[in-house]
């Protein structure tokens, strides 16, 4: 059943299922609230737009890629019974949901060779920019840290611990436990969260984490969503940091804004171009299904 039109392509129902069980896997969420399910249709409306774009390249993608997004989401879940038994809830076939993620990533493709890298700023701007913000580069306390998580949700996560704690003492690589048996999204970066600032993590956590001494790992920790072994791996005191020592940083992060800035310029002006019908009818029909 179609759902929508934009230009000659037809969204369906299943695409809109597809979509809308990939942005509720990447939001956390078990129920679509009205606003995610206006977010998933557009998003499609916006992805059909940019497709259009991409045909007219000849790009290519890594399959191995598609693969291992689709096993990412596949390990989301206890067995493969509970994660077929969710793709038969929103309607989705392996197939369509193999579709979906090839067709992101030759979006991505498109936007990473047409807006990443056009808006570069020179070393006066960017230091002006500096210069009138410095109050807003000020910082906490902050700690580098890398993240185990056992989750609750593993039927045997209290056997899992003790064969995580044995290998720590016996000193394996941290690391390569992170890969093994981490079910918190940042096992994708060797389970790398980055800089937290005091105030931001959980409260559990935090003050155990700052207490600790760089290249020292503590846990199990557990709190409401499992058991968890963190190693510090940096640490840096509250103020305001020198203008070296994040102008590299900053710049990319300015010139991300910049290029979302044109992107979402580009498909505003792909919508005024294009004629996109949408069936209201239909669309709740499908959602009571």
């Amino acid at each position: 059943m179609e759902i929508a039109f934009v230009n000659n392509k037809k969204i369906t129902d299943k695409e809109f299922r597809a979509e809308l069980y990939q942005l509720l896997k990447s939001l956390d969420k078990k129920e679509p609230s009205i606003d995610v399910q206006t977010k998933a249709l557009n998003n499609l409306i916006d992805a059909n737009l940019l497709l259009e774009e991409t045909g007219k390249y000849d790009y290519t993608i890594d399959e191995q890629i598609a693969l291992q997004q689709f096993h990412y989401l596949k390990k989301g879940y206890e067995t493969e019974m509970d994660f077929n038994k969710d793709l038969r809830k929103y309607s989705i076939t392996t197939e369509k949901l193999l579709e979906n993620i090839r067709n992101n990533l030759l979006i991505k493709k498109f936007i990473e060779t047409n807006f990443s890298n056009k808006n570069k700023l020179d070393e006066a701007r960017l230091h002006g920019y500096y210069k009138r913000n410095l109050n807003h580069f000020r910082t906490s306390d902050e700690v580098r840290i890398h993240h185990l998580l056992i989750s609750h949700k593993c039927s045997d996560s209290r056997k899992i611990v003790k064969t995580v704690q044995k290998k720590i003492k016996d000193g394996e690589d941290f690391h390569q436990l992170i890969a093994e048996f981490s079910n918190c999204p940042s096992v994708q970066n060797n389970g790398d969260l980055g800089y937290i600032q005091r105030g931001q993590f959980i409260p559990q956590l935090e003050k155990i984490v700052f207490n600790s001494k760089i290249g020292e790992i503590v846990g199990p920790i557990e709190t409401e969503f499992g058991f968890h072994f963190v190693m510090v791996i940096n640490k840096k005191s509250a103020g305001i940091p020198k203008y070296d020592d994040i102008k590299e940083s900053l710049k990319e992060q300015l010139e991300k804004i910049a290029a979302e800035i044109e992107l979402l310029n580009f498909i505003r002006d792909r919508r005024r171009e294009a004629t996109i019908r949408i069936y209201e009818d239909r669309l709740q029909d499908c959602l009571k299904e």
